[in-house]
């Protein structure tokens, strides 16, 4: 008897699982529609010799819980737009893992995978009516009425907003989010960005360090 109680938990556990891994996401309508100058019309931009980098930290819970649908402290993660030019001669790539925010106690919160972050998302009981047209290079562009009638589970949804391509092509760009570790703890206490980024066939990689609080949120 104990047994069977243990497989039907067991059972009903997995169904739940199922469930709200599966959940679609509902597209937002044509009007509101949201492209990469819409996310970050208000990003910081830093360059570093011909690499430019846009970054928005989206703090703020109802942006958050709008086009992720998450409340960064619920979930334990904050959702970074990143957007980067290369305009040099060389082929660059994106360390994503390796990528942090610091603290202005000087702790480090590095980036998490897509795997980390939809979990993450699926803990805190996400839910979002999601963005329809991503960043313009990630290969979310779904043009005209087809937009209405698409539906997305969360994890193709977070995967279609990842930070894509990490590698750069000379002359291109890569733009996406980027989630990372966040507490109640850091809450506004977020002083810088470290952004990795190597050169192909290089082990040696560059961490550019942008201050936030050297300009206006």
């Amino acid at each position: 008897m104990f047994y069977l109680k243990v497989l039907i938990v067991t059972i009903s556990s997995l169904v739940c699982f199922i469930i709200i891994g599966c959940a679609t996401y509902k597209p937002l309508n044509k009007a509101n529609q949201i492209s990469t100058q819409n996310l970050i019309k208000n990003a910081i931009i830093r360059s570093e010799g011909k690499i430019n980098i846009h970054i928005s930290i989206i703090e703020d819970k109802e942006l958050a819980k709008k086009y992720f649908g998450i409340d960064p402290l619920k979930s334990k993660m904050v959702p970074v737009a990143i957007k980067i030019d290369n305009n040099g001669e060389e082929i660059i790539k994106l360390d994503i893992l390796s990528c942090h925010l610091v603290t202005d106690t000087n702790v480090n919160y590095y980036a998490l995978s897509i795997e980390e972050a939809i979990t993450r998302a699926l803990r805190s009981d996400a839910s979002v009516i999601g963005w329809t047209i991503g960043f313009g290079l990630v290969g979310g562009l779904i043009a005209g009425d087809k937009a209405a009638s698409t539906n997305k589970t969360l994890e193709e949804d977070y995967h279609a907003k990842y930070f894509k391509p990490t590698l750069i092509n000379r002359g291109s760009s890569g733009e996406g989010i980027i989630f990372y570790d966040f507490s109640e703890k850091v809450f506004n206490h977020i002083e810088s960005s470290v952004i990795t980024i190597s050169k192909l066939g290089s082990e040696e990689k560059v961490q550019i360090n942008i201050k936030l609080s050297d300009y206006e949120k």
